[in-house]
């Protein structure tokens, strides 16, 4: 049945008359813009998704660096 919709629709576009329509340009630029934004944000979601544990880890190491840094230093303090 579903295939039998899907045929018929097809049919009906590529028979049917052509609209009568006027897309101006700023609707062109609105429809533009959209799309990028819609990708843009998709985008940065994904790096949002990312960053916070790459930042986590940057961040554990540092502190892990500056642990060991203060360590090495009071080591050399006492001799």
């Amino acid at each position: 049945m579903r295939s039998i919709l899907t045929v018929i629709a097809t049919i009906l576009a590529f028979v049917s008359a052509p609209p009568h329509a006027y897309v101006g340009p700023g609707l062109g630029l609105g429809v533009v813009v959209t799309v990028l934004m819609v990708v843009l944000s998709v985008f940065v979601a994904v790096f949002a998704i990312f960053w916070y544990p790459i930042k986590r880890m940057l961040r554990s190491r540092k502190e892990q660096r500056a642990t060991t840094g203060q360590q090495g230093q009071t080591d050399h303090a006492n001799e």
